[in-house]
Order: structure tokens, then sequence, then C-alpha cells
């Protein structure tokens, strides 16, 4: 369409686009409102999301740029929402051209048609592998509900709305983007508002003052999802009990989770969604592949065919956080450092800040010990290239030699120098002796006679044999 703007009821007009003719208003979000437009080349459907300028401020801007750049780092997964393009209009409206999915979205249908166990377990594997994926790459989502999983027109789930994602800082690719994006955040109403928190699903630590929000927060939230996709409502929503904003927030902070009331739910079900909806993160999956695993297992224990979990390569969540944990362990004042150096003054910074220990650095095993003062700690074996796991190293990709130590630090991790005898046994060392004394006592028969009393040549032999047996009979 290359006309005027058309109308569409009392939403924004839908924007004029080249290369694209309007059909319909699909639906209206937080800031942006999907349209169904027919793309020229190629002919094809799309859904267009395209934000709102009256909500327009350079946070939701920021917003709208992380989205397009996350989701085309992650489109590639069978589970994500696959991205086309992304611009701006001629009066300053950016917006972004997705993948249509025609069956909808979850959000639309589960309060009146709850699913049955198989779909919602299924659904429940492709959306955990799809955040693994996410989660390996360093971003967390922080809004599964099921109105953002979609439904493609071969009846698979697909997972979108990366709108208000972070980069978790556990990763290596970590940046400040969650600090941005909480910059003008200063309550939980201004959260709600500003980063579109969607409360029915949101974990306790999000609620928090300042909120933390990491791949934990993801997998809360996936349960939650699962949950109201089995009961028609969300896990917080009391039956009886009031469900507006106060009364929600104080349940989830609580750990109230409503009951599990479907007769035909399999216990091993019901054991994943609570820990998957555990208050402490600590009690919930490792990772999100884990949880996925869990569910699969369930198929299987239902007799179902299981889902096949398909996840990118790269070091999983548990892995980056245990490296971590050791860094930290064995190096508090580095770590501590860093937490200074990481930490933004434009707003509340994520409650938990996480590193990885630096390409080359030296992480001792479990179960050393520190040196005591005044002696250095023995130093491995120079570790060459350093790969991490799930990476892959063949032609193209060079693996970075760890870098130079500098010389305090080559000084103190110097190997302690040890002697020869320290390393030989008692035995070893008593022969030696023995011989070290044989040795002297002949010399110094030697010079006796030549210096005291001049033998003849004949004699020789039978003065030192003497002198000889004295010294065995001493020892």
């Amino acid at each position: 369409m290359n006309g005027s703007t058309p109308a569409v009821g009392d939403s924004t007009p839908a924007p004029r686009i080249p290369g694209f003719e309007f059909i319909r208003l699909v639906g209206t979000g937080g800031f942006s409102d999907v349209y169904l437009y027919r793309q020229d080349l190629p002919r094809r459907e799309v859904a267009i999301k395209v934000l709102r300028t009256e909500s327009l401020t350079e946070s939701t801007r920021r917003q709208f740029t992380a989205e397009v750049n996350l989701m085309a780092r992650l489109s590639s997964h069978p589970t994500i929402a696959s991205i086309h393009s992304a611009g701006v209009t001629a009066d300053g409206q950016p917006f972004l051209v997705l993948e249509y999915y025609p069956g909808g979205s979850l959000g639309a249908v589960y309060r009146k048609n709850p699913l049955d166990v198989p779909r919602v377990l299924q659904i429940g594997v492709k959306l955990a592998t799809a955040l693994e994926t996410a989660h390996r790459a360093g971003i967390v989502h922080r809004d599964i509900k099921p109105a953002n999983v979609l439904i493609s027109e071969y009846g698979s789930a697909v997972l979108t709305d990366f709108g208000i994602s972070a980069v978790d800082e556990e990763f290596p690719e970590a940046t400040m983007a969650k600090a941005s994006v909480y910059a003008t955040a200063s309550s939980l109403e201004d959260m709600g508002s500003e980063i579109g928190l969607s409360l029915p699903w949101a974990a306790p630590e999000t609620l928090h003052t300042p909120p933390t929000s990491d791949s934990r927060s993801d997998r809360y939230a996936l349960a939650a999802t699962l949950y109201s996709l089995l009961h028609g409502r969300s896990p917080h929503e009391m039956p009886g009990e009031p469900s507006h904003g106060v009364a929600m927030v104080q349940r989830i902070l609580a750990g109230r989770i409503a009951p599990f009331t479907r007769p035909d739910l399999p216990p091993p079900l019901v054991r994943v969604l609570r820990q998957g909806m555990a208050i402490e993160r600590t009690q919930r999956f490792s990772s999100t592949l884990a949880m996925a695993r869990a569910l699969q297992s369930v198929e299987v224990e239902l007799g179902l065919p299981p889902t096949s979990i398909e996840v990118a390569p790269g070091p999983s969540a548990e892995e980056v956080s245990a490296a971590k944990l050791r860094q930290d362990a064995h190096h508090p004042a580095q770590a501590a450092a860093a937490r200074a150096l990481h930490t933004t003054p434009a707003g509340p910074p994520p409650a938990v800040e996480h590193r990885t220990p630096s390409r080359g650095h030296y992480t001792p095993p479990p179960g050393h010990h520190s040196p005591p003062p005044g002696r250095a700690a023995p130093r491995p074996a120079s570790p060459g290239p350093q790969v991490g796991p799930g990476t892959q190293v063949g032609p193209g990709t060079q693996a970075q030699p760890a870098p130079a130590r500098p010389a305090a630090a080559a000084q103190q991790w110097a190997p302690a120098r040890r002697s020869w005898t320290s390393e030989q046994p008692w035995w070893v060392l008593t022969l030696i002796g023995l011989v070290a004394l044989l040795v002297v006592v002949i010399i110094a028969g030697l010079v006796v006679n030549a210096v005291a009393a001049p033998l003849d040549a004949s004699a020789l032999p039978s003065t030192t044999a003497r002198l000889i047996g004295a010294a065995l009979s001493r020892t």
C-alpha cells in the first residue's frame, strides 16, 4: 500500500510502509500495535509491529531497538518468532517486520479452553529449549506468558516479544542493558508501565526493590505459564480471593501458589511445575535445559513420544554460574572490584552482578589452600590456548592464547625451589653418607702417612686397610 494511511478503529492508524499493503489490525500491546500486511516481494503475509508514537520515550525507543537486535540473534531457532526486517516510517514510527502466525496467541484461548496434558508437555519442552538457547546467548526474556506464545499454521508453539529482554551479566557477552532498562523505573507501578511487567506470571525477585531478573526468573514464568495453560488461570489467581494488583503481589512475594485442581494431572508434572515456581531461586531447576529434560521425562513416563530438544551449542547457565562461583571463592577482592566497576549510577542496578573468569586466568582446583605468608604457591603448567565449553576450533577459527601475566603476578606464582636431597628416601641418603665417610677416611689416612712417617710402598695397602677397618667398626 502506498496510498493514504488507513484508519483501524480506535487504534493508531496503520502507517504507510513502501513495499507492504495493509490488511487489518491484529492486536495492540503496551507500547505498540501489530498489523497484518501483505509484502510485495516476496509475496507473503507478514505481521508488522509498530511502536506507538504517543508512548515514544527514550526508554521505549531503546527497548524497541534492543528487541530488533535480540530477535535477530535468536530467530533462527524453530521455536522463536522469525524477524524479517526493521525500519522507521516516514513520520518517524519504528516498525518490526515479523513472520505472521495465523494461529494467534495462547493468551486468547487458554482461559476458555485449557489445553490437555500431552499438548502442554510438548509446548513446555519446546519453549524451554527456546529459552535455553536465549540464555546461552546471555539473553533473558523477562516476559514469558501465554500471550507471548504464538501458534504457527502447522500447530507449533513459537515464543515472541523480546521487547523487554535484557542481557544476563553471568555470560561473557554481557552488557549493562538491564541497567539501561531499569534506569527510569523507580517503583513497582513505574516498572509495570515502563517495562511491561506481566504480573500474573512474574517471579518474586522481579518485584523486589531493586528488581532482579535472570534466567531463573524465566524458568519461574515458564512454569507459571504452563500452569495457566492447564488450569485456565494464572497460579496466583486464587478462587474466591481478590485478584487486583496489590493482592496478587502479596501472594507472589509470599510464594502462594493456587492448588493443582485438575484430576488428570500426573504427579511428576505437578512436581516439575512446583520446582519451577519455587520461591527461592536456588531451589528451581539449575538450567532451562534441565527443566526441558524433566518435562520430557514426564512424557516418557506417560508413554508419550518425547518432544525433541533443540538447543544451540555453548556453555549452559549452570556451567557459567559454577565458573563464576569458583572465581569469587578464590578471588574475593577481584570479585568485589568487578561489582564496583559494573555499578551504574543512572538508576537501581541489578541486585546480582556476575562475571566469568577471564580467558587464561588461573582458577585453583577444589581443595586448594592459599600458601602461608612468605612462601610462593606452585604455579600450574601453562594451559596454552583456552577453549570454553561448546567452542569449536576448526578452519577459520583460532583459539586465543592466554594473555601474558604481569611481572608482579609472575613472581607471586613462581614455583618454590626444592632441594634434591628433600626428594630422596632415607636409605639412599644413609648410603651416600657412608660412602662419603669412607672417602674422607681414606684421604685422611693417606695424608697422615705422607706427613708423619714415610712408608714404603709395600706397607701402604695394609695401613689403609687398618684405617678402613677402624672406620667401619666405628659406624
